[in-house]
């Protein structure tokens, strides 16, 4: 008698666990730049992925309520939330059933009109990022997710590189640490010092000695005088992203654009590995119509990934421009 006794005892815990709803933890997923080019592209795959981290912690189970946000944006915040009905218990098919709703939910949502705009002009976003990282609440953590594999710590805190890792290390947060929410900082933006001073006098002289022998008549001639520049250009352009923008134009001028889109690459690797990606997307803005105009039109395949790079400050992005390095 006593064994069934037993038996009933814990057929009757099994249900119970069986019918406890699931428990939901707040999360927030903050972004600081451009997601996208336009509203009506999806969300980013790992944006997806990391809205879905459900887990357990011995028989409850836990999904996000989550939350998509610029840090730089004011008022962008969109909702993602996943409905729990009333009497939804926690087992693997009803857990099934939100992750699918979720991802068919999330599958369809556009990315919307503050995930493409640009941060407004003189935002604080490291001051944004350190308010963040400081004033956490003691029942909350901060997260953070980079696709650049060369930041392995921001602010002091880790950074995850795996997807799975991460959200391992959600569920664990809110299991051992009884953490209320969860915050996952996507991408965040290096602190972009200002280049070195040290060679703008040189950098300027060897910038006019290109343009000069970049605008000889004769071809015999302008091409004589761009190789000495060049050859001065080279001595210093694979530390400096400044002086291998010059060995671009200094190709341009000698229309070898093949070559231009090679030295242009490497410039964008060597500026956001300094985190200095901005300066020259913005040296790169201000000539896309100029001297770079016929790297930006008819080559799309080569150039569109090399802005996007800088854009996302993200150097794995340029092997989806076309194209060999230049040695």
């Amino acid at each position: 008698m006593r064994p069934f006794f037993y038996f009933l005892i814990f057929a009757a815990l099994f249900a119970a666990c069986e019918t406890t709803p699931p428990r939901q933890f707040p999360l927030r997923l903050l972004v600081s730049q451009p997601i996208s080019k336009k509203a009506s592209d999806p969300l980013p795959d790992y944006i997806l992925q990391l809205a879905m981290p459900y887990g357990k912690c011995g028989e409850i189970s836990f999904v996000p309520k989550p939350s998509l946000e610029r840090l730089d944006v004011e008022n962008s915040a969109l909702s993602l939330e996943t409905e729990i009905k009333p009497g939804m218990g926690g087992n693997k098919n009803n857990i099934k059933l939100i992750e699918k709703q979720t991802r068919n939910f999330l599958g369809t949502l556009a990315v919307g009109e503050p995930y493409i705009t640009p941060a407004p002009e003189g935002f604080d976003l490291q001051n944004r990022y350190e308010t963040l990282l400081t004033s956490k609440s003691p029942n909350s953590v901060v997260l953070v997710f980079s696709e650049d594999f060369e930041m392995t710590e921001f602010l002091g805190e880790k950074v995850y590189h795996e997807l799975d890792s991460l959200r391992l290390a959600m569920i664990q947060s809110v299991c051992e640490g009884g953490m209320a929410s969860v915050t996952v900082l996507l991408n965040p933006i290096a602190k972009r010092p200002a280049p070195s001073a040290a060679d703008d006098e040189t950098i300027q002289q060897l910038h006019d000695e290109n343009m000069q022998a970049g605008n000889i008549a004769d071809e015999a001639e302008r091409k004589k005088q761009l190789h000495v520049v060049d050859t001065e250009l080279a001595k210093q352009a694979e530390t400096d992203w400044r002086l291998m923008y010059e060995r671009v134009l200094n190709r341009i001028y000698g229309k070898e654009h093949h070559e231009a889109f090679d030295f242009l690459r490497e410039a964008a690797e060597l500026a956001i590995t300094k985190g200095e990606a901005r300066y020259l997307l913005d040296k790169i803005e201000g000539d896309k119509n100029g001297a770079l105009w016929k790297l930006s039109h008819g080559h799309p395949h080569s150039w569109n990934p090399i802005i996007e790079a800088l854009e996302h400050n993200n150097s794995a992005l340029l092997k989806e421009s076309h194209g060999t390095t230049h040695h």
